[in-house]
């Protein structure tokens, strides 16, 4: 039985009891963020260090003095996750047998570290149009039955996903000041993965922009530092 769940940064920590006197040939472990299916283990993912590996942990010599333990570093922070566990053991020709899974146990990680700021995609990002229905062209399109094309510069970055929003300012080449034109939002999903994207429209094609942004984990932590891109003249 799962004997205690500790919390660590950005990881759980399981740990559960050895069984005496059985013939254990290791254990797997379950877990899902949904209470409701938390005593069924169909419903659960299964979570091993490696895919190929045949248990969560495999009961090898020396036994531990105390407990097994299970550092879960595939988690998000401050979301709860439960835990069951299920030991098994092999029969005489090498089958295996399964206990039932016990009781499930929750805990959850927190989050101390900043996130790293937004990483600019340097090649996507640039100038397009975007017409009344909000299609976006790419800049060198043929617009022939656009409805009323407009410039607007499309920023696409790569973000972690310990990030929650992000917040990006925008300064031309007439200006020393920054004005704030995404105030912490999530940004829109991208064909890539990890990858977003936000459309400033309140731009004058002809103008060199240059675009800043920080990001924010879950948590509510911000990037120490920002990051830059710079779109020139279309």
């Amino acid at each position: 039985m799962i004997t205690s769940i500790t919390g660590g940064e950005n990881q759980i920590i399981i740990k559960w009891a050895k069984n005496p006197g059985s013939d254990i040939a290791g254990y797997l472990l379950y877990r899902t963020q949904d209470k409701k299916h938390a005593n069924d283990l169909r419903r659960m993912e299964l979570i091993k260090a490696n895919d190929t590996d045949a248990y969560t942990v495999e009961v090898t010599e020396p036994l531990p003095q105390k407990e097994f333990e299970f550092a879960d570093n595939t988690v998000l922070p401050r979301q709860p996750y439960y835990y069951g566990l299920v030991a098994v053991g092999l029969d005489d020709k090498g089958k295996q047998l399964r206990s039932r899974m016990s009781a499930a146990k929750t805990g959850q990680a927190y989050d101390l570290t900043p996130p790293e700021p937004p990483q600019w995609d340097e090649e996507g990002s640039g100038w397009v149009y975007v017409d009344d229905d909000g299609t976006v062209y790419e800049w060198d399109a043929d617009l022939t039955g656009a409805s009323n094309p407009r410039p607007a510069i499309r920023l696409i970055w790569l973000e972690d996903v310990r990030v929650d929003s992000v917040l990006i300012a925008r300064r031309s080449e007439l200006s020393s000041m920054s004005t704030a034109v995404a105030n912490w939002i999530a940004g829109s999903p991208t064909d890539g993965e990890g990858q977003r994207y936000f459309l400033d429209q309140n731009v004058v094609e002809g103008r060199i922009y240059t675009f800043s942004a920080v990001s924010k984990s879950k948590s509510g932590l911000t990037s120490a530092t920002d990051s830059t891109i710079v779109i020139g003249v279309s």
